[in-house]
């Protein structure tokens, strides 16, 4: 498949700090611990630290599921596939029916990201290995792991 045919991006791209607090997320933590260090607010400066901590793991995160969407965009191993929901004994799911050379496997992913509202739907996906991938409808790109394949 031609993975040039659209500029799809990555729906989650939009840097972590980048939203409606900015860097304030982040000067707020920095403020605490300093309160904690120099004041005599040791809780204070502890709490501050936690929210650093977790802020940072988060933007790890961020950084390394950019890198496999990055990956996915330069690969042209894109297959073609439909995604569609399904119930099982312990709710719904999201399916996605593959369609591989030597016929068509069912994979049960753990999200859809905001493809949601759209099932079922035509897409195309680029499979990362270790049960990672990226689905592709038009311009929007949505990572993704694969719960079971069948």
């Amino acid at each position: 498949m031609d993975n040039h045919r659209t500029p799809a991006r990555w729906t989650n791209e939009e840097h972590p700090f980048s939203g409606k607090t900015g860097w304030l997320g982040v000067a707020l933590p920095c403020a605490m611990v300093a309160l904690g260090i120099y004041g005599e607010s040791p809780g204070l400066g502890g709490l501050g630290a936690a929210v650093l901590l977790v802020q940072a793991l988060g933007y790890r995160k961020w950084l390394a599921d950019g890198a496999l969407v990055a990956a996915a965009q330069a690969s042209t191993d894109w297959i073609p596939a439909r995604l569609d929901h399904e119930q099982s004994s312990d709710g719904w799911g999201w399916k996605l029916d593959v369609s591989l050379p030597n016929g068509t496997a069912v994979w049960m992913l753990k999200s859809t990201g905001d493809f949601r509202k759209e099932l079922p739907l035509s897409v195309e996906v680029c499979d990362l290995g270790n049960d990672v991938v990226v689905i592709r409808c038009e311009d929007r790109l949505v990572l993704t792991r694969v719960e079971s394949q069948g």
